[in-house]
C-alpha cells in the first residue's frame, strides 16, 4: 500500500513539474511535490521540445536558473 502511495506521489510531480516547464512557469514547486522528480521534469521541459519523428529536437534556453535540482 506504501508503495502505491509513493509512486502516486512521484507520478503526480513527474507530471506537474513537467506541465509548468511546457507552460514557461518559473520554477516554484508546491510544497507537497517530490522535489527531485519536480525538478527533473520541469528542467526536461524546459530544455528539450518534443518534435514529430523524423525531425531534429531544438533546445530551448533555460529562462531562469535553478537552485535545488535535487
Amino acid at each position: 500500500m506504501i508503495a502505491m502511495v509513493l509512486h502516486w506521489h512521484k507520478a503526480i510531480s513527474w507530471k506537474l513539474g513537467r506541465i509548468h516547464g511546457i507552460q514557461g512557469r518559473p520554477y516554484d514547486r508546491p510544497w507537497w511535490v517530490n522535489e527531485a522528480f519536480y525538478a527533473l521534469s520541469y528542467t526536461h521541459a524546459t530544455l528539450v521540445e518534443i518534435t514529430p519523428a523524423g525531425k531534429a529536437v531544438r533546445l530551448r534556453p533555460i529562462g531562469q536558473e535553478i537552485k535545488n535540482a535535487l
